[in-house]
């Protein structure tokens, strides 16, 4: 047995170790985030991690200390513990070398003395992560031999082991048998009182499974590993490469996220025999307790033999079963990240097509789903990220810098290459192995790739959904965003019917629902012509039903969206900012283009200019750039005070708890049946902003161009709209003046506005 003494554990080394880690951490940027540890610090017995880098065999039992002042022993490569200082404070933090003699039966009494042990199964570092044969039987890296093996089975022999100690023990006092209490109580050492050990054996051991995932994972030159290569003359590519991966995870951005899965009882794993083997056990051990012959000594010690021959196997066989369910547990516990499903998106998109070209837009697509998809698993754990619906939404609208930052990565690393337009070429890199030592830094999309390859539910959920063809994909996305648009008007005008809104919706006059709709022609895929319609301010998709139903007719396929806001409550579209109808706008775009092959864009008022910023602020390039009366300028000279009034209006609210109707305007609106009765000063300010935002987009529009214009409107001043019309460079430009009043010119399908529209998109298709 090893000397305890020499391994003794210093609560003074090990509390100034946990507070230099935690020093450290707060001045790195990497991010610690510890999921689902509640109360298992204290009622686990053994914690269970995967092991990926060198740094973080110090970051559990940090966080047991932090969180809950619990001390942990752990296991350490034997090769640190020499005379050194290092050797000195790794025994005095309670690590044990890997070779310490009879370690197995030390670590057992340790966990009967009340401690807890952090365990890597895994036995080393799984560079490539790859965890799982092509048969999806656990398998992983052994660097001696260059062979594949399974996870160690330590920790599961240990969880026996002590259970078996602990019940024994209590059989004896159950039993109220004095000389088999002490006898068992050996294995219960630095423990002061038979109560404390009534306690100890009397809790089941438990094995606590946890994962550990870095996000995002970088391969760039870093000033650790600059410094070491400098001043330190270290030539070593194994060394170096570590440097590069953990001097990136620790000296810039990422997440580390430290999940703890659902305590795994050992005892639940005993079956029937187990209560056999436990008496045959006490049986034999109340020989050697128990004063008697020696021939009865001579027998036990025969029978005891062979009785620890069949326990060896019968715990040999249960260990592997519980092996194989822990670490099941630990890669499920895995925090799938954008990273994961890119890389594995990419290996699917290259076995179908080998070093093939590829849309973006349809990786963009592909994910969209995945994620989708994925979310409905409760079982799996997502990065914070992809768990959002408006990081979601970002994918499809290419406003994800995320996205962007792992294409450039890959690209770094010679795994694609990006071109103009918005494709990118897969390379024969990808294709390629390479060794164990330098697959992190030549191929991360294949560690990625593994590492999610290891969440099972994930991948055949990825796998299934990636059968289908591009075209059925895109409609499956374009519905999906009909659904979350139908899904969030309820939410909104469910939220805004409450009683608190009541004083400003007691003078709503609407009659017509403010709900988005979607006419589709029942075209192949190839054949169909969408078109994206964006009514105006304080009105909602129904200012856009007549048209779109008149374009339907004539073979469109017609999204009418509902910008945020609208449709509702005016208390609802004092909430919304200018960035929130851009956004959606570009959601329009990326549903109706994901639909249709050809699009156009049409928009109203406020709705031509929010569209307008939309396509000019994308790659989304509609077939053309239809704006009916579009917002421009406002003859309502108020409209100037409007950012003074709104201001003024936010800083009354800091200071007081009155509630009054001044934030909101009467309106008087054209068409009461759609439009609100009131409008927030803050809904005008925003407006006015967009007013001003749209002009940089004029000198850009370049795609064919139709503006139409009331000549007698009240509303708008129909000079800003000629104004503009005249700045635009596109070749093909049309200008419609009506002898109108009206601002809105979408509700009379009599006006010839509407063969007029159909007439130039038809045109074009010419």
């Amino acid at each position: 047995m090893a000397d305890i003494k020499k391994y003794e554990i210093s609560e003074r080394n090990y509390r100034v170790s946990s507070s230099t880690i935690k020093f450290l951490l707060k001045m790195s940027p990497l991010k610690i985030h510890v999921h689902d540890l509640e109360d298992k610090a204290e009622s686990g017995s053994i914690f269970l991690f995967n092991h990926f880098t060198r740094f973080e065999t110090f970051i559990p039992q940090h966080l047991l200390y932090d969180r809950s002042k619990v001390i942990c022993r752990s296991v350490a490569d034997h090769e640190l513990f020499d005379e050194s200082m290092l050797g000195d404070y790794l025994r005095g933090v309670g690590a044990v070398p890997s070779n310490l003699e009879n370690m197995m039966d030390f670590m057992v009494e340790e966990l009967n003395s009340g401690r807890k042990l952090v365990i890597f199964p895994e036995g080393a570092m799984i560079k490539d992560r790859r965890v799982r044969d092509t048969e999806g039987r656990l398998a992983i890296y052994k660097r001696e031999g260059g062979h594949r093996r399974k996870p160690h089975t330590g920790a599961a022999v240990m969880g026996i082991k002590c259970q078996i100690f602990r019940d024994l023990y209590m059989k004896a006092r159950k039993k109220g048998d004095d000389v088999m209490v002490e006898y068992y109580s050996r294995h219960f050492p630095n423990v002061n009182t038979p109560a404390e050990i009534d306690l100890i054996a009397s809790q089941p051991v438990t094995l606590v499974p946890a994962n550990i995932t870095f996000y995002p994972m970088r391969r760039d030159e870093n000033i650790l590993e600059k410094y070491v290569q400098r001043f330190a003359g270290i030539k070593s590519k194994r060394i170096l490469e570590e440097l590069k991966v953990e001097g990136n995870i620790l000296l810039k951005e990422t997440d580390m996220d430290v999940r703890f899965g659902t305590p795994i009882r050992v005892k639940d794993f005993f079956g029937n025999r187990y209560e056999a083997i436990l008496k045959s056990h006490y049986i034999a051990d109340s020989f050697d307790a128990k004063k008697g012959g020696w021939l009865k000594k001579v027998a036990a010690k025969v029978v005891e033999k062979q009785l620890d021959n069949l326990t060896v196997k019968w715990i040999k066989h249960n260990a592997e079963i519980m092996r194989d369910i822990y670490m099941s547990a630990i890669y499920d516990l895995t925090t799938i990240n954008l990273g994961h499903l890119t890389a594995h998106t990419l290996f699917d998109l290259n076995k179908k097509n080998s070093q093939g070209t590829f849309d973006s837009s349809y990786l963009r697509s592909l994910l969209y789903l995945a994620i989708s998809d994925l979310r409905n698993f409760r079982s799996l754990h997502l990065h914070r990220n992809i768990s959002t619906r408006s990081y979601l939404n970002d994918l499809l609208t290419e406003d994800a810098p995320h996205l962007n930052k792992i294409l450039e990565r890959f690209e770094k690393a010679g795994l694609l290459a990006r071109k103009e337009g918005g494709t990118f070429t897969l390379t024969a890199k990808l294709e390629e192995d390479f060794s164990f030592d330098t697959v992190r830094i030549e191929n991360p999309a294949l560690v990625l790739d593994n590492e999610v390859q290891s969440v099972p539910k994930a991948i055949e959920s990825l796998d299934r959904l990636y059968q289908d063809e591009r075209a059925v994909l895109e409609d499956k996305v374009a519905l999906l965003l009909y659904r979350r648009v139908q899904k969030i008007f309820e939410q909104d005008k469910k939220q805004f019917e409450d009683p608190k809104y009541d004083g400003v919706n007691k003078n709503d006059r609407r009659t017509e629902t403010g709900e988005p709709f979607f006419y589709r022609s029942g075209r192949g895929k190839d054949k169909r012509k969408g078109v994206l319609l964006i009514h105006g301010f304080s009105a909602s998709p129904a200012e856009m039903k007549v048209l779109g139903g008149s374009l339907h007719q004539a073979g469109y396929d017609v999204f009418g969206m509902r910008l945020p806001g609208h449709g509702t409550s005016p208390a609802d579209l004092r909430e919304s900012e200018k960035e929130d109808w851009i956004k959606e706008a570009k959601m329009g775009l990326a549903l109706i283009s994901r639909y249709c092959p050809k699009i156009f864009l049409i928009g109203n008022s406020m709705g031509a200019l929010v569209g307008l910023i939309a396509i000019g602020s994308s790659s989304f390039k509609p077939a053309a750039y239809v704006a009916i009366a579009p917002a421009f300028r406002i003859k309502d000279k108020r409209i100037a005070l409007v950012s003074y009034v709104d201001a003024a209006q936010r800083v009354y609210e800091l200071f007081s708890d009155l509630k009054t109707e001044w934030p909101y305007q009467d309106a008087r609106p054209e068409n009461p049946h759609i439009n609100y009765a009131l409008m927030p000063y803050h809904g005008l300010f925003e407006l006015q902003q967009v007013s001003k935002d749209s002009q940089e987009y004029i000198e850009k529009l370049t795609i064919p161009t139709f503006f139409i214009q009331a000549d007698k409107e009240y509303t708008l001043d129909p000079e800003a709209t000629y104004a503009a019309f005249e700045k635009v460079p596109a070749e093909k430009k049309r200008l419609l003046k009506l002898d109108e009043t009206r601002h809105v010119l979408t509700l009379d399908k009599d006006l010839p506005l509407f063969k007029e529209i159909v007439s130039f998109l038809e045109e074009l298709e010419k």
